[in-house]
């Protein structure tokens, strides 16, 4: 397909709001694609050059783009910089520039453009700046104005177009079937390859029965496995029947990928959403490596352990773990144990629709016997609600979250959530039983003491998986500490965009100073939920939403991806659930 055809369904995506027209558009695209392009353009419409787990980014900052738009147009870096402050947009004035220029664009493919931006992206070294600014100059004066805006966009990381890979699993199946029917089948290939580009290009190829094929495998990331919410021990036995229970840690979820190649042992390890933590944590890779089976996959969790004290420590200092500079040091300073509670892959074979029964007994062999920072699980099993109880509160005592519930017969189903897997948690002081994980939405000036930090409260929402949009759900400006408001200005403005994302359901009298960008998950812990008539949240007819009372931030940076954070369904669920104060 030529760049040019395939930009112009971009900004149609652009200039709607409604996600079924979205989708029919994307579908549209789809299936005008050939198997040739269609990797590279699954990549480009979610803004990338990759698969979500590789880390190969442009690295271009807005000075450096406005510098190559200076060189390319042949107009002042100050004149540039005047406009785009007044314009906001890189793309838009990349396309304004490119109408003013008296040169033909070429017929150039998506591949073809695909292929320069990720030689853009491979420069590195000594005199990187100047060639990715001449690869970016010789682009943008082969394209038309359209594909100047979009490209630009994807070069710092802000194409805006509001579309997830859950949208684009929508659209695979409407083009096929005409609605979104097939979701759930194209889904399974998605999350057990991690690679969106590879789906696409294995459904052009092949069709539905391609993707029937794709499976998992070493060194490439599986989405985790979800939880389900159930209050009480009663219900969980009453819902499930007899169970597998397991501690609940509260570290970084880790799965850890084992596999031999041309004589060398390959150790990765990946988190929640999919990010490579292998560099971050050379003492687990070691440790990985004295395992005895030539290939796997375990699902786990890292957490810190003070070695004086015998204990492990919070979730936040257990975070100071994941870091890409003083590893070593960082290495000695919080020691860690990774707990392994799954396995979805042994030697050669993907074992994720083997029951939990057969997966937990291939892990004891497997870890069972280990000396080193690896530890197996506990996990009994349960069907008298009395013995689940006491299991969950020895577990609260020793200072952990709670437990982990499994339906015996239960499969590995990457990235779903359903009531095969449920979490118990100890129960706060206030009314809700539970945390709750946000996307941030936006942020508020800050006024009075925190002005200095120009920031004083965020935005905060959920998942409406119905829509596939996130909306409010809580104001959060209490529970943070100075040092923790630098550190969220610090991350916020860079995902700092001037539109309101499409993603996003806001009323106009929760409108924020300023918008960011989907990515950063908080932990957010409430004394209860309420009804609210200006927050979107599952918002009825009457206008009437639900919100967070007295909402405070305990994490600010979850190891999660958006797309994982807490669903409207979940939400419903504790509100539902809550403990009434005696």
């Amino acid at each position: 397909m030529l760049f040019d055809k395939f930009v112009q369904y971009l900004e149609r995506i652009e200039n709607t709001s409604s996600r079924n027209e979205m989708t029919k558009i994307l579908s549209q695209l789809v299936q005008k694609l050939s198997a040739r392009d269609s990797r590279e353009a699954a990549y480009l419409i979610q803004g990338r050059i990759a698969p979500v787990f590789e880390p190969l980014e442009f690295n271009i900052a807005e000075k450096m783009m406005l510098r190559a738009l200076s060189v390319t147009f042949n107009i002042s870096e100050q004149n540039i910089q005047n406009e785009f402050h007044e314009i906001g947009d890189m793309g838009t004035l990349a396309q304004k520039y490119r109408e003013r220029l008296q040169k033909p664009y070429k017929d150039i493919d998506v591949e073809l453009v695909y292929e320069r931006l990720h030689d853009i992206a491979m420069f590195s070294g000594r005199g990187s700046q100047d060639k990715k600014i001449l690869g970016i100059r010789d682009l943008l004066e082969d394209l038309d104005p359209l594909g100047c805006r979009y490209v630009a966009r994807v070069l710092v990381s802000k194409l805006r177009l509001g579309v997830s890979s859950k949208t684009m699993l929508d659209a695979i199946s409407w083009a096929e079937s005409g609605d979104k029917s097939l979701r759930k089948d194209i889904e399974r290939a998605y999350y057990a390859c991690s690679d969106l580009g590879l789906v696409m290009e294995t459904y052009k190829d092949s069709g539905l029965p391609g993707l029937d094929k794709l499976q998992s495998r070493p060194g490439v990331p599986v989405f985790s496995k979800l939880v389900e919410r159930i209050p009480t021990t009663e219900k969980i036995i009453e819902k499930m029947g007899p169970v597998f229970a397991q501690p609940k840690f509260d570290g970084l979820r880790c799965q850890i990928h084992k596999w031999e190649e041309n004589g060398f042992v390959n150790v990765k390890l990946f988190s929640r959403n999919l990010e490579d933590m292998t560099e971050m944590f050379p003492d687990v890779v070691e440790s990985v490596r004295g395992l005895e089976a030539k290939s796997f996959i375990l699902d786990s969790e890292v957490i810190g352990y003070n070695t004086e004290t015998e204990e492990f420590v919070p979730f936040q200092k257990t975070m100071y773990r994941k870091r890409k500079y003083g590893v070593t040091e960082k290495v000695a300073a919080i020691p860690v144990n990774v707990f392994v509670f799954d396995i979805m892959y042994l030697n050669g074979v993907e074992i994720m629709s083997e029951s939990s029964a057969n997966r937990i007994e291939l892990l004891r062999k497997l870890v069972g016997g280990s000396e080193n920072q690896i530890k197996l699980t506990e996990t009994l099993k349960f069907s008298d609600p009395e013995k689940l109880e006491k299991y969950f509160m020895e577990n609260v005592s020793e200072g952990l979250e709670g437990i982990i519930v499994k339906r015996i017969g239960s499969i590995y189903e990457p990235g779903t959530r359903n009531f095969e897997w449920v979490k118990l948690k100890r129960a706060m002081k206030g009314h809700l039983s539970d945390t709750v994980d946000v996307v941030i939405m936006g942020y508020y000036s800050g006024r009075g003491r925190l002005a200095k930090f120009g920031i004083g409260a965020i935005l905060v929402g959920v998942l409406d998986k119905e829509t596939d949009r996130y909306v409010t759900i809580a104001k959060v400006g209490t529970g943070i500490t100075d040092d923790l408001w630098k550190e969220i200005a610090t991350t916020l403005i860079p995902l700092v965009v001037d539109e309101r994302p499409n993603s996003y359901v806001v009323d106009k009298m929760l409108i924020p100073d300023h918008w960011v960008i989907p990515d950063i998950v908080s932990e957010i812990r409430a004394d209860e939920i309420t009804r609210s008539p200006v927050h979107t949240c599952a918002r009825d007819k009457e206008g009437v939403g639900y919100a967070l009372r007295f909402p405070r931030m305990e994490a600010f940076i979850r190891d999660k991806s958006p797309e994982d954070c807490t669903s409207v369904k979940e939400v419903l669920g504790l509100y539902d659930a809550q403990v009434t104060p005696k």
